[in-house]
């Protein structure tokens, strides 16, 4: 729109690179500017390291009450009502540009869709609330976070980004497993479920080339299975109800692979 800006208020912890700093800066400038909108200010927090970022971001958890905290290279949040974008220099550095600016619009877009506090707001679902306390936790952490990447994946793909979401796919499909059964399946749901707006909107053959690299496990396949189904009502809707649509298909998945790493 004519005249549109979003103003940045940039905040850089420990030692990071001016130029560093200015490129980021100007991924998130160019991606307002491409979009037409955005919110009238966010706070772009930029860390030197991984802890650094999780020193701030914890103490302040704990300020806030905030459950669960997700420290990732690149991240968004809107904690204290203003959307904020937090980016960490010592490994979004490390990766090839096209990567490390597909996860940083993948955040701004948050900040279009998410940017207020009610984002981070939902009623806890009854169907996690016989699970362990910490996997509780997790499961509607997770679930939240996904069907609002849902979100991102389907606007950044009507507004032309195809090749970013794509390069963000290849990316976080490269992680390495965590090593237990319950956070693989928890992180091949947040991965599997916002992956499957591509299927419609990019050549079949890039869309199966990305699920080769995510689906692993005959839990992943379950899972890939599971959204398919239910994909309407996790794209769609108010935002509990989406959530304990994914939730209830987590809890469906971690019983049958893992059951006794959740119940109490």
């Amino acid at each position: 729109m004519p005249g549109f800006r979003t103003y940045l208020s940039v905040h850089v912890y420990g030692g990071v690179p001016g130029d560093f700093v200015e490129w980021v800066v100007s991924v998130v400038k160019d991606f307002y500017s491409r979009v037409g909108e955005g919110p009238d200010i966010v706070d772009l927090n930029i860390y030197s390291t991984r802890p650094v970022a999780e020193g701030v971001l914890t103490e302040e958890a704990l300020t806030l009450g905030v459950k669960v905290v997700g420290v990732y290279p690149a991240a968004h949040d809107a904690w204290r009502a203003i959307p904020r974008i937090h980016v960490i220099h010592s490994e979004v550095s490390r990766l090839p540009r096209e990567l490390g600016r597909a996860l940083i619009i993948h955040e701004a877009a948050h900040t279009v869709l998410h940017g207020t506090p009610l984002s981070y707001i939902v009623v806890t679902p009854e169907v996690v609330k016989d699970l362990k306390p910490e996997v509780s936790a997790k499961v509607v952490y997770i679930a939240s976070v996904t069907v609002k990447d849902i979100d991102v994946v389907t606007y950044l793909l009507k507004k032309g980004f195809l090749q970013d979401v794509i390069n963000y796919f290849k990316y976080v499909a490269e992680q390495e497993s965590p090593g237990n059964v319950v956070d693989d399946v928890l992180i091949a749901f947040k991965v599997l479920a916002p992956l499957y707006p591509l299927k419609a909107e990019s050549p079949l053959s890039r869309y199966g080339d990305l699920l080769r690299r995510v689906v692993k496990t005959s839990a992943h396949s379950y899972i890939l299975k599971a959204v398919e189904g239910s994909f309407n009502a996790l794209a769609s809707g108010d935002l509990d109800a989406r959530v304990a649509k994914a939730s209830e298909l987590l809890v469906k998945v971690l019983r049958r692979f893992c059951r006794a790493a959740i119940t109490a």
